[in-house]
């Protein structure tokens, strides 16, 4: 009992139960665990990648966040390390784009493991539409997808992209910046929320 399996839409088992936990399929690939390890299953129900991982993440853009005693890397279906576990940490931002972390700092890197800015930031957020928060000594400005600066770190708080324009908290109130960075609409607003197909909800400061 306990233990975790996968079927097909008839309820026939494709693997039977004995894998102490099995995670969402995502890409084509369900992560399980066995013990303290981690290892991949395709949606054929065939084991791809044994439970050799500390830590694996789900498969994005065709590679996955795994670690070894090492640190951490990427690897790709067939388990190669496509990024070599130096990092103490990496995380998928979207995009093609991976935050990875050394010595509490973040950086980031792309799908070849070339680093577009070394880690030196508290936090990266995901990308959306090309640009990323991040975090530098308790304030926010947005990344572009080769590392240089939208903005720089100026608002107190910091939303993802969307429908080309970004909401971002600043000592009056919170406003709304477009994608070369300037502010687009002052800030009149205590409370706004993310544009979405040309509208959003705020709640006006008067």
């Amino acid at each position: 009992g306990g233990k975790y399996g996968i079927i097909d839409s008839t309820g026939s088992f494709l693997l039977e139960p004995a894998f102490h936990r099995i995670y969402d399929c995502k890409s084509g690939y369900f992560r399980y665990k066995n013990g303290d390890y981690f290892g991949f299953i395709n949606i054929e129900g065939k084991i791809t990648l044994e439970a050799i991982f500390e830590e694996a993440h789900d498969f994005n853009e065709g590679l996955a966040v795994a670690s070894n005693a090492l640190g951490f890397g990427l690897i790709n279906p067939s388990g190669k390390w496509v990024v070599e576990p130096i990092w103490d940490q990496l995380l998928y931002l979207g995009e093609g784009r991976w935050a990875i972390e050394k010595f509490g700092k973040f950086g980031m890197i792309d799908a070849t493991g070339k680093v577009l800015f070394s880690p030196q930031f508290d936090i990266v957020y995901h990308f959306s539409e090309g640009f990323a928060p991040y975090m530098d000594d308790g304030l926010w400005g947005y990344l572009k997808m080769d590392g240089s600066f939208l903005t720089e770190p100026v608002f107190p708080l910091a939303w993802g992209f969307s429908d080309l324009t970004a909401r971002v908290a600043t000592y009056q109130g919170e406003c709304y910046i477009d994608t070369s960075g300037q502010v687009k609409l002052p800030p009149r607003y205590v409370l706004a929320r993310d544009f979405s197909e040309k509208v959003a909800r705020v709640q006006p400061l008067y």
